[in-house]
């Protein structure tokens, strides 16, 4: 699991340290697993444009600019601390779904 997105971060710079994880692990035939969206830290999704939900746009864009072997996405799964109801996303999920499996 590459985890640099735990603090929210610009999104290049997200893209260019996942980047170096990829291109140092892959030497050694690991496979990563990478996070964009709010992952978990009390409710910093505040601060997000998209209320912490993993954004369509950028996770296309992520996905074929790291090349990760994974994508964990953000749809109001309960990885984290917050308070009030949990509402999974499952449109997005969806979204999500049928725009990767065309990379």
């Amino acid at each position: 699991m590459c985890d640099v997105g735990l603090i929210f971060k610009p999104f290049n710079q997200n893209v260019k340290e996942t980047l170096e994880v990829v291109e140092y692990v892959k030497k050694h035939g690991v496979e990563v697993e990478s996070e964009i969206g709010h992952v978990g830290v009390k409710e910093d999704y505040r601060n997000s444009s998209s209320n912490g939900y993993t954004d369509v746009k950028e996770a296309l864009d992520f996905n074929k600019l790291t090349q990760i072997d994974a994508l964990a996405i953000a749809i109001w799964t309960n990885h984290g601390l917050f308070k009030g109801k949990i509402k999974l996303q499952f449109e997005l999920l969806e979204q999500l779904k049928q725009k990767i499996k065309t990379l």
